[in-house]
């Protein structure tokens, strides 16, 4: 019985190859690929936060300056209200929401990055990404990452970039 295919053994000295001739991106090797977006931790205390938005309405729409704000109440509560120019700050605006029955509050936050999936290959988390980039916001991008004190994925990729140089797989 054979124990490798011979689609195995393609797949195995493709990814042999790819391995070895990859962008490391200046990182030393063992390398892996990761995807890696910024994400906003919501609740946070003042004191400890990064920065902060105005989150307006019932469906919560953020917004992280003025003029966004005042277009956005423009455009949804214009009928009703008009007096946006003493609005100059988010502050304004929560306060002036407030006057005219409007939900609003000021919400604090800090960017925190976020670091999902684990692959062997650049063009696997490319293709990653090209595939499932509506599960993650404006700031996703590929990471590559060092498997710093990892000797079993070191020595694994090692024993795979070895195998390009092997010719006959014989019969076990």
């Amino acid at each position: 019985m054979d124990i490798l295919t011979p689609e195995d053994v393609e797949f195995l000295r493709d990814l042999a190859n790819e391995l070895k001739t990859q962008d490391t991106f200046s990182t030393a090797k063992p390398v892996f690929y990761q995807i890696e977006e910024t994400v906003k931790i919501h609740g946070m205390d003042q004191d400890y936060s990064d920065d902060y938005e105005i989150v307006i309405g019932e469906d919560h729409d953020d917004f992280d300056n003025v003029e966004d704000a005042k277009k956005f109440l423009d455009e949804v509560y214009a009928a009703k209200y008009r007096d946006l120019s003493v609005c100059n700050s988010l502050d304004d605006l929560v306060d002036y929401c407030h006057q005219h029955g409007i939900e609003a509050f000021v919400g604090y936050y800090s960017n925190h990055s976020k670091k999902s999936g684990s692959f062997l290959t650049y063009r696997a988390a490319k293709k990653y990404l090209e595939l499932n980039y509506y599960h993650h916001n404006s700031t996703v991008h590929t990471y590559c990452d060092h498997a710093w004190r990892n000797p079993e994925l070191k020595r694994l990729l090692e024993i795979i970039e070895k195998f390009s140089e092997v010719n006959n797989v014989t019969d076990a």
